[in-house]
């Protein structure tokens, strides 16, 4: 048996992996839902190692996600389609009591941008170049669209995405 300790997952078989592992972390004062998912049942020390150092980092990456996501707004990519199809398809008083919590002088997309937050993390090891997946959102009680970060093992951005 070699047994791997985790953030958040706790102690882990190498040689006799369960498929998915859950748990919860706090971030900028929010519950972030994470999990780490296997297809086989063993991994090598080097990928558990990686999976640590990237729970480790996670408020790097969740910094470094968010200046992706101001960016990839300005730059009238998928943050901005997001912001947009929510502020046409929102029912008006859902969006006002959502914007209720944000700078009034701003104007309502910034608004709305300013709620985006991290819901989710997924981890998947036995993918290189699919490794992280952060799933952000305006609130999971307003919408099922996410904007979805796919980081590989080094934990740099592969893609940014407007998910259902």
């Amino acid at each position: 048996m070699r047994s791997f300790q985790l953030p958040v997952f706790n102690q882990l078989d190498l040689d006799d992996l369960e498929e998915y592992y859950a748990g919860t972390i706090e971030l900028d004062g929010r519950t972030v839902d994470m999990d780490l998912s296997f297809d086989e049942t063993s991994i090598a020390d080097p990928t558990a190692q990686i999976i640590q150092k990237l729970l480790e980092d996670l408020p790097a990456l969740h910094q470094a996600n968010h200046q992706a996501i101001l960016t990839d707004y300005e730059n009238g990519g998928s943050v901005k389609k997001y912001i947009d199809q929510h502020l046409e398809s929102v029912e008006p008083e859902t969006l006002a009591d959502l914007l209720s919590e944000t700078d009034p002088s701003l104007p309502k997309e910034k608004q709305l941008l300013s709620l985006v937050h991290l819901k989710r993390v997924g981890f998947f090891p036995e993918d290189a170049e699919r490794f992280v997946l952060f799933d952000y959102t305006i609130g999971k009680d307003v919408t099922d669209y996410l904007i979805a970060f796919t980081l590989d093992a080094q934990g740099s951005i592969v893609e940014l995405t407007m998910e259902p």
